[in-house]
């Protein structure tokens, strides 16, 4: 995107602090819903939406302010998906 080593560097924390952050609140409402699958769909379609918006941002020259932005959702959304699936299959395993 155009910044320094260090810069981007800095830049990186954020969005898996704040996947952090998304990932525990899902798992408190999947685990009260008890349901997994609306939460690992509705995820999953948010961490598509932003990988698809970085490289929509990057072939269409969008400025990196806005490809950085997408990459929260990105984020967010993989890891959460990843988390809940694991927890899920862990669960359905007999004793």
């Amino acid at each position: 995107m155009g910044y320094t080593a260090l810069t981007s560097q800095a830049l990186s924390a954020p969005p898996y602090l704040f996947a952090f952050a998304v990932m525990l609140l899902t798992a408190r409402a999947s685990d009260r819903a008890a349901r997994r699958a609306p939460f690992v769909c509705l995820h999953a379609a948010l961490g598509a939406g932003g990988y698809a918006l970085v490289a929509l941002g990057g072939a269409r020259g969008w400025p990196s302010v806005l490809r950085y932005l997408a990459v929260y959702p990105a984020c967010a959304g993989f890891f959460s998906a990843i988390t809940i699936i694991i927890a899920w299959t862990m669960n359905n395993q007999a004793s």
